[in-house]
């Protein structure tokens, strides 16, 4: 459960989450190791980066380091190779931390979400914070199907979604699949658009335990490793979190369908039925998949309505 730092102001309650340390911890925030937590609050870091930065010797950095990491004050937060070697990018674990001498008293409490929406949507949002990056199928001809993307409005919709669950938004988390860098792979990663228009989908597809089945040039169905189904409906869509299978310390999260239809299905599933998708899938509620069917109630040609499949 996270704890918070509650403040009252004139404008309303605001909040920091924060980290509770045991007094012995105390000793390792000397005046060095202060400046590197203050440098980590800024943005993550890797340690040759922040001894340069500091001006402080690369081995006293790593010294404080560990010792930070031990203390659960700071953590991982990605890899990326430099220079080829694989450097971690150090971000603080809280961006407070407390120390609790007498149990907390009853206060107002702050707005949450359902807890079987937190585990649903953790770690791609963490203490009121966004902790991932959308990837979206470029609008231009790419891939070896040389498909163009219409999964932007889709990805709107998400955005709106997620941010109905934040707090603050202090970076930009959107990019194209042609933009993805390896080190963009190894993060938290919410997907929108099946294989054929987003690569970064084709490049996982055969690690989801629901995933598009492709025969000659077009894929042709979707396939749950679950239920051992295959689903060729038009209008058929996909939610999988999963392990991200270039870090497996994090995750990915496909929204995508067999078609433009199928993609918009799988957007409303999340957004008018989180309780069900946040449930698992019916054959297996540990696995976050499911498989839905778009429906056009009011005969318009656009998906309005959902069946959830499993």
């Amino acid at each position: 459960m996270t704890k918070w730092i509650i403040e009252k102001t004139d404008g309303g309650i605001i909040g920091l989450p924060t980290k509770e340390v045991k007094p012995q911890h105390l000793r390792h925030i000397s005046q060095t190791a202060w400046r590197i937590l203050q440098e980590l609050s800024r943005e993550p870091n890797y340690p040759k980066a922040l001894a340069r930065k500091l001006r402080l010797h690369e081995q006293k950095i790593y010294y404080h380091i560990r010792n930070l990491k031990k203390a659960g004050l700071i953590r991982v937060v990605r890899q990326e190779n430099i220079g080829g070697i694989i450097a971690n990018y150090y971000g603080l674990d809280k961006p407070a931390f407390t120390i609790k001498l007498q149990e907390p008293k009853p206060i107002r409490n702050l707005k949450t979400m359902k807890k079987e929406h937190e585990n649903f949507l953790r770690p791609f949002v963490e203490d009121g914070q966004f902790n991932a990056l959308f990837v979206v199928g470029s609008t231009e001809p790419h891939g070896t199907h040389r498909a163009k993307a219409e999964d932007a409005t889709h990805g709107i919709a998400m955005a709106l979604l997620f941010g109905s669950f934040l707090n603050i938004v202090n970076d930009y988390h959107v990019k194209w699949d042609t933009e993805i860098t390896k080190g963009d792979l190894n993060r938290n990663i919410i997907l929108i658009g099946g294989p054929a228009i987003n690569s970064v989908v084709s490049k996982i597809n055969n690690k989801l335990p629901i995933r598009f089945v492709k025969k000659g040039e077009v894929y042709y169905s979707i396939y749950s490793t679950i239920s051992k189904k295959h689903y060729t409906s038009e209008n058929i869509g996909v939610i999988v979190k999963a392990k991200n299978p270039f870090n497996k310390d994090k995750y990915v999260l496909v929204i995508a369908g067999r078609r433009y239809s199928g993609t918009r299905a799988a957007v409303i599933s999340l957004i008018k039925n989180l309780d069900e998708i946040a449930n698992g899938n019916r054959h297996n509620p540990n696995v976050h998949a499911k498989v839905v069917d778009g429906i056009d109630l009011d005969s318009d040609g656009q998906v309005d309505s959902i069946d959830i499949k499993e």
